[in-house]
Order: structure tokens, then sequence, then C-alpha cells
């Protein structure tokens, strides 16, 4: 078992010099950069304000005069699982 583990990381240390020895530094340049534009990307969607959509759909359930019963049945949800514990 442990010649496995040596003949595998062996395996995978000479196959990395070999992929930095043939493959010129454009190729890890541009792998980069390319890598760091997915990275912006996922970021710019992540930052994202979701305020204004939670004010408004509050402020719409107010307007139809749901807003009441709902937050009446969280607090009895609460009080309930408060009691059970």
């Amino acid at each position: 078992m442990r010649s496995f583990f040596f003949f595998f990381f062996f395996f995978f240390f000479f196959f990395f010099l070999f992929f930095l020895c043939f493959f010129p530094k454009s190729f890890f340049s541009k792998l980069i950069q390319s890598i760091n534009k997915i990275k912006q990307k996922e970021n710019e969607r992540r930052k994202h304000n979701f305020i204004p959509l939670i004010y408004n759909l509050l402020s719409a359930l107010a307007e139809k005069g749901e807003l009441e019963g709902i937050v009446q049945k969280v607090k009895d949800t609460q009080k309930s699982n408060k009691m059970a514990q």
C-alpha cells in the first residue's frame, strides 16, 4: 500500500514537471486571466443589493393588508416553539 502512494506521488510530480517544461508561460498567464475573469463575474453577481426588493415586497404586502397576518403567524409560531422547548 505504501509503495502505491509513493508511485502515485512520483507519477504526478513528474507529470507536473513535464507540464511546466513543455508549456509556455503565456499558457499559464492566459489560464490565470481566464480564472480571474470568471471570479470577477461571480463576485459581481454576489454583490447585488436585495434591500429594495425586500422593501417593495413588504410594502406591497402591507398595502394588501396581508402583512399583519403574516407577522401574527410568525409570532404564534415562535411562541409555540418556545413552549415546546
